[in-house]
């Protein structure tokens, strides 16, 4: 009896067909659709991060080539103005027309450092400072020498100095708003025309317009001619601020001599 229906499953079961159970393993091995695209987006999606950080340093690396171009060749921001401040003495040609060159120029690749030097040439200008005025302008700021004093040149006319003894101008005739430098370059000993230079150059603006000549034989021995024909005793180039101050003072009685070459114990007297 259990033989025959051994035998009857056997029979109903098509030949070389899988049991049921077998087959019921097999549908539970396939691979679910819904896990591959989840595995898929992931894969994806660590892409796009790995990703992201190369993009970043691409759109830096447009933005910065952008800006360079605009800075660097771009016709937009080039030099068009030249604006210089700070003359007094000089016309602004003298200034402007070396830097003139510089107008077309992309502002950011001017060389404000050669275009310095080159005003700086002058000799005249003391110190210059190149400025770039964004977008399209260059400010030159000048600080002129200040004349101190004459020297009659031995070619002709006069050579217009500063406090340093470096000749800032040459004149035809004597100038009236310096004093003329008088010393005897063959005599006098070396360091008088720098003493009295000095000296000058320490004066108060209102004492300088009052002094005619100054000149002397040895830096200790500075002697001014006023314009109203007094005559100043001032010694060595020392303590000038203080024999400046006692000079106005004394210059409120009349008198030929001022000296004050002593400026704690000073003397005036008559021609």
């Amino acid at each position: 009896m259990h033989l025959r229906r051994s035998s009857a499953a056997s029979a109903a079961a098509p030949s070389g067909a899988a049991p049921a159970a077998v087959l019921g393993r097999r549908r539970a091995a396939a691979p679910p659709t819904d896990t591959a695209r989840r595995f898929a987006e992931r894969a994806r999606a660590r892409r796009r991060l790995a990703l992201r950080p190369l993009l970043a340093v691409l759109a830096v690396l447009v933005v910065v080539a952008g800006l360079a171009y605009v800075l660097l060749w771009s016709p937009l921001l080039v030099v068009r103005e030249v604006g210089v401040v700070g003359l007094e003495r000089l016309e602004r040609p003298a200034v402007a027309d070396l830097v003139e060159p510089a107008v077309g120029t992309p502002l950011a690749r001017v060389d404000t450092a050669a275009l310095e030097e080159a005003v700086e040439q002058v000799p005249l200008v003391e110190t210059t400072t190149v400025a770039r005025v964004w977008p399209s302008g260059l400010e030159v700021r000048v600080v002129e020498r200040v004349p101190v004093a004459a020297v009659a040149d031995p070619a002709g006319g006069y050579s217009v100095v500063d406090r340093t003894g470096l000749t800032v101008l040459h004149e035809a005739e004597v100038p009236t708003d310096v004093p003329l430098v008088a010393v005897d370059l063959v005599s006098a000993r070396p360091g008088t025309v720098e003493a009295v230079t000095q000296v000058l150059d320490g004066l108060p603006p209102e004492l300088r317009e009052q002094v005619a000549t100054a000149g002397g034989t040895s830096p200790d021995d500075v002697v001014l001619q006023l314009r109203s024909g007094a005559r100043v005793v001032w010694g060595g180039a020392e303590e000038t601020p203080v024999k400046a101050d006692v000079l106005l003072a004394l210059l409120q009685r009349p008198a030929g001599v001022y000296d004050v070459s002593s400026p704690a114990a000073p003397v005036t007297r008559e021609g």
